[in-house]
């Protein structure tokens, strides 16, 4: 599957138009990880945005030598997008949990992109805000267990 043929395939990117699809696949690269392999560690100061064309990618945060998995993401399915509005490290890693073929944007030449088509961060803009709203409803639901928890305990 050609970079341009997944892009298709991403929500995001499912209603740009082909010219557009075409400048972002020009910017775009193939790369491949095995199972296990690192794509960037937590705290590392990456910007670069990748698409899941095949395979399995975990997000993952370190917590007292513990690793805990935040997200999962698997084909058609797109994560990094948040290092690209923020100048800070990662705030988790990502590894292949299956050998795994990505689509990668470098970070920098998809801002230049964005400047010049705009509708690419509307897009961005939306997915980011759903995925705000579904961690809203994970705090919340978690709090209103923890605020059980404790009216058990005391």
């Amino acid at each position: 599957m050609s970079s341009k043929e997944l892009l298709k395939k991403i929500p995001f990117f499912s209603s740009l138009s082909d010219e557009i699809l075409s400048k972002i696949e020009s910017i775009s690269r193939t790369v491949s990880y095995k199972k296990g392999e690192h794509i960037f560690l937590e705290g590392s100061f990456t910007s670069d945005l990748y698409m899941v064309a095949s395979g399995e990618v975990k997000i993952v945060r370190e917590n007292n030598g513990s690793e805990i998995t935040i997200a999962t993401f698997k084909e058609k399915e797109f994560f990094g997008e948040v290092a690209l509005f923020t100048d800070s490290p990662r705030t988790a890693g990502a590894y292949a949990s299956k050998d795994s073929t990505l689509v990668r944007i470098k970070g920098e030449n998809l801002i230049d992109l964005i400047y010049e088509i705009p509708e690419i961060a509307i897009e961005i803009i939306k997915i980011q805000g759903d995925r705000l709203r579904k961690s809203t409803k994970q705090i919340e639901s978690l709090t209103i267990k923890l605020f059980e928890l404790a009216k058990k305990i005391t």
